[in-house]
């Protein structure tokens, strides 16, 4: 199982490292663009983990309950899954909130901007750097890849557990 600081996003949103084992264990990092697999990466890369505070936005009751607050204030989310996860946008004016079946995008007082049916449980979610996707790990084995503006599907992407073959993809 990732854990959010194991799971780690390059500012274009294009390169990630995730763990092939629980809590980031056996790093590995992929490129979009070259469409690369490193095992043991070596750290040069300037890459993320996930903003987990910022002014004005303090999420709690979100790690495994079923009704995650935003500033003590209850997050209305359409169906009563539970949290699992959550990443804030750069700059702190909105924030992703991923559940079981389902991604949401929250503005920093708490209106929900989109909500995204997603095909499994989001265990990690991060946002890159320039604010335009939000990449998401679920318990199937995949990393996928939102539009933040609008929730979009954009990319996916499975690491097979013998560490050598993968698949990208896009929905289409």
């Amino acid at each position: 199982q990732l854990r959010n600081r194991a799971f780690l996003v390059s500012h274009d949103g294009l390169t990630i490292q995730f763990g092939y084992e629980k809590r980031g264990g056996s790093p590995a990092l992929f490129s979009v663009e070259s469409k690369q697999l490193e095992l043991k990466p070596s750290g040069k890369e300037p890459l993320t983990a996930p903003i987990q505070s910022a002014p004005g936005i303090q999420i709690s009751d979100w790690d495994q309950h079923y009704d995650p607050k935003l500033n003590g204030q209850p997050l209305k989310l359409r169906e009563r899954f539970e949290a699992i996860c959550y990443a804030i946008a750069p700059g702190g004016e909105s924030f992703v909130l991923g559940t079981w079946w389902y991604l949401y995008l929250f503005d920093k007082a708490g209106n929900e901007k989109w909500h995204v049916p997603i095909p499994g449980t989001a265990r990690c979610a991060n946002i890159s750097g320039d604010g335009r996707f939000a990449v998401v790990a679920l318990n199937d084995g995949t990393i996928r890849w939102y539009r933040m503006h609008d929730g979009k599907e954009i990319l996916s992407f499975f690491p097979s557990v013998d560490r050598k073959r993968w698949v990208l993809w896009t929905p289409s």
